[in-house]
Parts: structure tokens; C-alpha cells; sequence
């Protein structure tokens, strides 16, 4: 997420007498946040691929599950960079792929937004009884 904040800023920065500078480091940075982006989630995969009990733990646990929400948030730097940049370069196409990319993103965000919470109120409902009782030691104190 943040070499993808990056590479958007120093794409957005207006400062007409480096552009072509800020333009260039931006596009790098860009390829590097892709690079980044594939390499992690190819290995998060592998590891729920080969170990498939992890998944069940990673989704059950009430912290790690919340990390899920990083891969379209990062996904999301990435389609934004890709449609300011790789656009207007290779027209055409990459229109419809821009298209695609962001929808797949938007379901993932969905399935994170959605999906999280639902499984943690139907996986964990001890939290609630946890927050019950610290709301009812608060109320005496």
C-alpha cells in the first residue's frame, strides 16, 4: 500500500519543472509496488494453498483476519496507478482491463467489508459477551 501511495503522489505532485523527473520515478515506483504486490500475495497464497488449515485459523482469529483488507487496498493503488498511467500509454484495451481490475477490486473489498464482520459475529460470539461484561464493570465503576 504505501509504495502504491507513493508512486500515485509523486505522480499527482505539481511541479511542472520536474515532471518528466516525478513522471519517471512515479512509473518505477509503480513497477516496484507490482512486483511487491504479486510477490506477497503469490506467497500468502502458497501458504493457504499448502497449508490449508491456516485458512480456517487466519479467519476465525479476531485480529489477522482483519488484515485481509490490505489486499484490496493495495490492489486499489495499483488500478489507480494503472489507469493514470497505462492507460493513456497503451489506449485501446486497457480501457476494459482498467474496467475489470477495478470491479475486481470492488468485490474484494465488498467480500472484506461484508464477509469479515459476518464471520466474526457468527465464529466469535464470545466477544460480544466479552464487551457486555467490561460495558457492565464500566457502568459500576
Amino acid at each position: 500500500m504505501g509504495t502504491g501511495i507513493v508512486s500515485l503522489l509523486l505522480h499527482a505532485l505539481p511541479f511542472p519543472a520536474h515532471a518528466s523527473t516525478l513522471h519517471t520515478l512515479s512509473v518505477i515506483i509503480f513497477v516496484l509496488n507490482i512486483f511487491l504486490f504479486a510477490l506477497i500475495f503469490t506467497i500468502s497464497a502458497l501458504r493457504y494453498i499448502l497449508y490449508p488449515a491456516t485458512w480456517g485459523l487466519m479467519i476465525r482469529h479476531p485480529v489477522q483476519s482483519l488484515f485481509l483488507g490490505t489486499v484490496p487496498m493495495g490492489f486499489a493503488t495499483i488500478v489507480n496507478m494503472f489507469v493514470l498511467v497505462c492507460v493513456p500509454w497503451w489506449g485501446g484495451a486497457s480501457v476494459n482491463v482498467a474496467w475489470a481490475m477495478w470491479w475486481v477490486d470492488v468485490a474484494a473489498s465488498v467480500a472484506c467489508c461484508v464477509g469479515l464482520p459476518f464471520m466474526m459475529f457468527v465464529s466469535l460470539p464470545y466477544l460480544y459477551l466479552e464487551y457486555k461484561s467490561c460495558e457492565k464493570v464500566a457502568h459500576t465503576v
